[in-house]
């Protein structure tokens, strides 16, 4: 008897599309949901490292299911590459297990790539993958693959030549999510153009010029690129100047709602009185800005948005430095709830980021947060402060 249709969709759509057990176990009960699960299963494949050294690895177990089973290739649309130690892979103690696994299978990966028509591109390296050491067979296969790409993540990638791993993004006119965080060696640092005749719809960016001397942001401020369309903005490594300068080459009336900044322990913050810019972005929703603040600078930035609409904010500081955080002066307090209160905002966040186990650093800085605000305006005040409690979040 065959199931009705309805019923067969309300089956799959009560099943997360991460739960590949259950996909696959609908899969193999009948034609029809294997028909309607097998899209699901396979679209979206992670290629993550062997967990030993002389394992076989996913890449080479996909590329024989392929072999076998063309008729799966045209259900990929999302491929993810990990290599290295990946923030949600079960690394089991094993450092140095799935090092230069991309390297070690470029033919291999050259041979998938071939055969598949993604939408979506990730190659997620920690710490790095060196651009170069791929074979030139490898390097083609990804720019052959890149026309029909919609969103590109690449993080992780070390180079000595940013035009030509640019050159392979250039290839996708039709890309609507960007994020990028590459590494150029210091004395291999050039001037980088981006290609005039590329002129994607981006929606979504994200950038690190941690170690390119802002090469991308200068790049991109120099381009014609229309932003007329960006709803999410994020980068990083950048001072100050830098990002009021970006900024400006936004489009007057632009649609960006979302925006995340972030300065490196290392980087010199943001100095009293500097502002960011961040109304000329009328349409901005949700801030949050993570570096070595104190409790002044939070106030003027929260003073930065009080002609804003924005909604939600959310001030982050690393675990190594907040470990050490000062109890700051209850007059600095006062000041800050007294901006909370002048501004737009609704939410506002006091985050704690850095290594897994620094637990110390969020309690101590969950107290100094309460024991402050508490002493400042009261219980009474306090709750109806939109002020969420610290959280620590994993880098």
């Amino acid at each position: 008897m065959l199931l009705p249709q309805e019923l067969v969709e309300i089956i799959l759509d009560e099943l997360p599309a991460d739960d590949l057990g259950s996909l696959s176990s609908c899969s193999m009960t009948c034609r029809v949901l294997a028909t309607l699960a097998r899209p699901r299963i396979f679209h979206t494949i992670r290629l993550m490292p062997p967990k030993t050294v002389d394992a076989q690895t996913q890449c080479q177990k996909f590329h024989k299911l392929l072999s076998f089973s063309a008729h799966l290739a045209p259900l990929v649309k999302d491929l993810r590459i990990v290599e290295g130690n990946d923030r949600d892979y079960d690394w089991n103690g094993m450092k140095n297990a799935g090092t230069s696994w991309v390297i070690k299978s470029s033919r291999t990966l050259s041979l998938i790539f071939h055969v598949l028509k993604l939408k979506r591109l990730s190659i997620e390296a920690k710490p790095k993958l060196e651009w170069e050491l791929m074979t030139r067979s490898l390097r083609a296969a990804l720019k052959d693959a890149t026309p029909g790409l919609e969103v590109i993540h690449l993080r992780g990638i070390a180079t000595s030549a940013a035009n030509e791993l640019f050159s392979t993004i250039f290839q996708a006119e039709g890309l609507k999510s960007l994020s990028i965080s590459y590494q150029m060696r210091r004395r291999m640092i050039t001037n980088l153009t981006l290609a005039p005749n590329w002129r994607p719809q981006l929606r979504a960016l994200a950038f690190s010029d941690h170690y390119t001397s802002a090469q991308f942001a200068r790049a991109l401020s120099a381009s014609e690129l229309d932003f007329s369309n960006l709803r999410s903005l994020s980068f990083s490594g950048l001072d100050s100047p830098a990002i009021s300068a970006f900024l400006k080459v936004l489009p007057q009336e632009n649609m960006v709602e979302s925006l995340r900044i972030w300065y490196p322990i290392s980087f010199q913050a943001l100095r009293e009185h500097e502002v960011l810019g961040i109304p000329s972005l009328p349409r901005l929703r949700t801030l949050r800005v993570r570096g070595p603040f104190g409790l002044s600078i939070f106030q003027q930035i929260l003073e930065e948005c009080t002609n804003t609409d924005l909604e939600e904010i959310a001030f982050e500081g690393h675990a190594t430095v907040l470990r050490q955080a000062p109890r700051f002066e209850s007059e600095q307090w006062e000041r800050f709830v007294a901006a909370v209160r002048q501004s737009p905002v609704t939410r506002v966040h006091f985050l704690v980021s850095g290594q897994i186990g620094l637990e110390i650093s969020v309690q101590r800085y969950r107290s100094i947060v309460e024991e402050a605000l508490m002493l400042v305006a009261g219980e009474d005040a306090v709750s109806r402060l939109p002020l969420c409690p610290p959280t620590r979040r994993r880098t």
